[in-house]
């Protein structure tokens, strides 16, 4: 959003979370009908297809999504992902337990 933002002479900046305050990331349609709808098809539903993606490359896997949205995210992967908020925190803290 920010880099569409910054380098295009016309779109302005649309924070997502806005957006994502008021759709779930399931009633986001592929097709936008106007700057907001378009921009989280592109971009929010790029995120979700990506990640969704590796979740099939590699089913036997466990997910588990960290930072912003990530609980967004997990949301829209019927449960097949676990929500760390602190992932960094809880490897530092398992480290620290090994010494």
């Amino acid at each position: 959003y920010r880099a569409l933002s910054h380098y295009t002479a016309r779109i302005p900046f649309l924070d997502p979370n806005d957006f994502l305050d008021s759709h779930g990331i399931r009633d986001i349609s592929c097709a936008g009908y106007n700057l907001d709808t378009a921009l989280a098809a592109g971009n929010i539903l790029g995120i979700k297809f990506e990640i969704e993606g590796y979740v099939a490359a590699a089913p036997g896997r466990k997910v588990i999504l960290t930072g912003g949205n990530a609980e967004r995210f997990a949301e829209g992967l019927d449960g097949r992902a676990t929500v760390e908020k602190d992932l960094v925190l809880t490897g530092l803290e398992a480290i620290i337990e090994l010494l």
